[in-house]
């Protein structure tokens, strides 16, 4: 089956009907985004409007790539590589900083879980040796 799928080149309904969730996602996105501007408001549920229009451009931005590569009948080698690189690429970044730039202590708190964390809270609490 998958050699099947790797032989045939080009595109297939199912690509440009796939394209339409990063395009819904993004049209969604900068329509919140706007509604939140109009109110007054700086953000919506914690969540502020300057990071839901920046989510809504990535997601629109995405939708035009797909858009191009569907129109050129597909991509394949170096840039099927480089394209699903950047998407994952972006998720890690996106999911480390919520990790690390989230509630104060969060990764202390994960490794206390673990059995780790009580020997690094006596690293951070220690004076400096000058």
């Amino acid at each position: 089956m998958a050699d099947r799928q790797a032989q045939r080149r080009g595109t297939s309904r199912l690509d440009w009907v796939a394209l339409l969730i990063p395009l819904a996602i993004g049209i969604f996105n900068w329509v919140d985004g706007l509604k939140v501007v109009r109110s007054g408001a700086s953000s919506q549920d914690g969540v502020p409007v300057g990071m839901i229009l920046f989510m809504g451009s990535v997601c629109l931005l995405a939708a035009a790539g797909d858009v191009r590569m569907l129109v050129r009948g597909g991509v394949f080698g170096a840039k099927r590589i480089a394209r699903h690189l950047w998407r994952m690429c972006f998720g890690l970044f996106i999911a480390a900083g919520s990790f690390f730039l989230g509630p104060s202590n969060r990764p202390l708190r994960l490794l206390s879980a673990v059995g780790v964390g009580k020997y690094l809270s006596r690293l951070y609490s220690a004076q400096p040796c000058i």
